[in-house]
């Protein structure tokens, strides 16, 4: 490392001292954070300039958070010398070079490509925790071009710790304290000064957070977000052993749950084989997940049960629920589950001792050591020739492999696997067809947002990973068929959730449940002669998947489930729910051509009529007041009775309340 000539030091250290370097970092490390979200307002901080205060709240956030890891960085500094620790001070100094390498990294991605390295985010701390996440936003040829500013960084650096050794470690802890007063005083006053749950400056101090912070914030605000129900008595039945038989029919049974899969996209030019399943066996046109997100629909499927819960039972598996995986190994069925994303960030409530085969590419790689723990668990197979940077459609197409020869070789066994591709997801990458492609990795570097400008592009982008996971599932039907297994086969197809581009406002999912989020495909193939399915025109759910199952083996009547089985044919109109539990936080009720949705955040209530108005462009809340006091009473009645249900400590004793 090269040392700066003395007099520069010194005039630096005598001029400008301590505030210069704190004033420094403040600046290297929001500004750009201001800079990028001037140049996207909708999504931004900025999106607030007419609302003063909260624009306040989110920039004084961002701040707080730069200023506490400053002194962080500064009192393990003064720790290290305090202690005379040689190889201490070598490893802050080189890892404070690489935090400002990463800085002019993002500020290069952002004058070439407007995106800053994470999106949304700037808190470039996160890669150094884990830096495999890095080849995700930088393509191989940038790396030259970034490595080449470290010189420059060096120079700076040195300067740095001469003047940065004179601090006290008593002096940071002090600072550390008022910070952390500062930051516990903010998240008090935003309690105060929003109206109940409508923060809306929280998805921005989320955005601008690292990983670690935004849990601690969303812990703290999720804890209020439930006090708008109602503890309600309820009369529920006790939970009681639910005898099942070994089942002899050997019936084949595979899910696929397609990632972001609207209902709208299924027809002939754009998912030709799952289009001619549709046709072939039972495809409702009102179907709809019971979430926005892809870990509670997953839940719902495999439960029969509703999303929406406590906020203290979010991550317990005590639910007295039957799954599906449990159910089918009752039978004496092998079970599969292939996925390429989901896994780790269900691990806690997943019971994955419940599997035959079990397949996530993604747990590979940067996740190695959790590969070897579960090897030791049950069959896992691992992708040993499949990279951690590879793109995720060879991933799906690894799973479609997997699943082939496993339901080969167990040809005389009653299968039940379900598999969640992922090619689907945002950024739509699909595996390239050449070499040139592979190497134009710019065109599709993976960002968390796309402008309403480019929302053609990336429709167009998204309907050909559509058509990409539509031709593997078509292989795998072609396959079936070959080795005469199709005619022992159920095959059950569906999204997790849909996708919006721009149609209210937004981009992606996880957000309000508008129709192009909520409107899925529900297509099950094969089953026609053990069934007397419902009307495709009937009202139906993800929450109905799990109950259907249990009918085609003659289990009409399972306690726990809270949806309805698609083979007992009721004339009544039911109430069908939805729960959006992430940044936007509302519920839904449908009934007959009717749509209710209730915001609690800030933002009302909506009333459509989906037969008049299937965009949801007329909200008749002010029209017809009989409809909206009769779901608006429905819905109040779910959410009570459902949070009340898990407030209980003794929960699990019971199985769920009806609806």
């Amino acid at each position: 490392m090269s040392i700066p000539p003395k007099f520069l030091v010194r005039i630096l250290n005598r001029r400008v001292g301590p505030l210069f370097w704190f004033l420094f970092w403040l600046v290297l490390n929001t500004f750009p954070i201001f800079v990028f979200a001037w140049s996207k307002p909708e999504r931004s901080i900025f999106r607030f300039l007419d609302k003063p205060v909260e624009l306040a709240l989110a920039c004084a956030q961002v701040i707080l958070l730069s200023c506490f890891e400053y002194v962080i960085l500064v009192v393990l500094l003064s720790l290290v010398i305090k202690f005379k620790s040689k190889l201490g001070l070598l490893a802050l100094k080189l890892v404070t070079i690489c935090y400002a390498i990463l800085l002019a990294s993002s500020w290069w991605m952002f004058l070439k490509y407007k995106v800053f390295l994470q999106g949304q985010e700037l808190n470039l701390l996160t890669y150094l925790i884990d830096p495999v996440s890095l080849f995700t936003y930088v393509s191989f040829r940038d790396l030259s071009l970034f490595l080449s500013l470290t010189l420059l960084f060096v120079f700076a650096v040195n300067i740095f710790f001469k003047e940065i050794c004179k601090v006290e470690p008593r002096v940071g802890f002090k600072a550390i304290g008022l910070i952390l007063v500062a930051q516990v005083t903010l998240i008090t006053f935003q309690k105060l000064y929003f109206d109940r749950d409508a923060r809306f400056a929280y998805v921005q101090i989320l955005a601008n957070s690292t990983t670690p912070q935004a849990a601690l914030f969303g812990f703290l605000f999720d804890r209020e977000a439930f006090r708008d129900f109602e503890t309600v008595e309820l009369n529920l039945e006790p939970v009681k052993d639910f005898q099942i038989k070994k089942d002899l029919t050997k019936k084949k049974i595979f899910i696929f749950v397609v990632e972001a899969l609207r209902a709208d996209q299924i027809k002939p030019d754009i998912s030709p084989n799952i289009f001619k399943l549709s046709n072939s066996g039972r495809s409702y046109k009102r179907a709809y997940a019971q979430a926005p997100d892809t870990e509670s629909s997953l839940m719902t499927i495999l439960t029969g049960q509703y999303p929406l819960k406590h906020w203290k039972r979010r991550q317990e598996g005590l639910l007295p629920k039957l799954w599906l995986y449990e159910f089918f190994n009752r039978l004496e069925y092998k079970t599969a589950r292939l996925t390429s994303f989901d896994w780790k960030s269900m691990q806690k409530t997943f019971p994955i001792e419940a599997f035959d085969l079990f397949s996530d590419p993604a747990v590979d790689g940067a996740a190695a050591k959790i590969e070897a723990k579960l090897r030791g668990q049950f069959g896992i197979e691992p992708a040993t020739n499949l990279s951690p940077n590879t793109i995720i459609s060879n991933f799906d197409s690894y799973n479609f492999d997997l699943l082939k020869n496993w339901a080969l070789t167990n040809r005389s066994e009653g299968l039940f696997a379900t598999f969640y591709t992922y090619s689907t997801h945002f950024p739509y990458v699909v595996a390239p067809h050449s070499k040139s492609e592979l190497l134009d990795k710019d065109k599709t570097r993976e960002t968390y947002y796309f402008s309403r400008a480019e929302k053609d592009y990336y429709f167009s982008r998204y309907q050909h990973s559509i058509r990409y996971v539509d031709s593997l599932i078509g292989e795998f039907v072609d396959f079936l068929k070959s080795k005469e297994l199709l005619d022992d086969s159920i095959i059950i197809i569906t999204g997790d959730h849909g996708e919006e581009f721009y149609e209210h406002g937004s981009s992606l999912h996880v957000g309000q449940l508008h129709e192009e989020i909520t409107h899925v495909p529900f297509v099950i193939f094969g089953a026609n002669e053990i069934c007397d399915f419902k009307s495709t025109e009937e009202l139906v759910g993800h929450v109905d998947l799990a109950p259907t199952l249990f009918s085609f083996f003659n289990y009409d009547s399972y306690p726990g489930h809270q949806g309805q089985s698609l083979c007992v044919n009721d004339d009544s109109d039911r109430f069908l729910f939805a729960s959006s539990q992430g940044f936007t936080r509302e519920d839904a009720v449908f009934y007959q051509q009717w749509k209710y949705v209730r915001n609690y955040r800030g933002e009302g209530v909506r009333l459509f009529n989906l037969k008049r108005d299937p965009q949801e462009s007329l909200n008749l809340i002010n029209t017809d007041k009989e409809m909206r006091a009769l779901l608006d009473d429905k819905l109040k009645s779910y959410r009570n009775k459902q949070l009340s249900y898990y407030a209980d400590s003794n929960y699990s004793q019971y199985y769920p309340p009806k609806f």
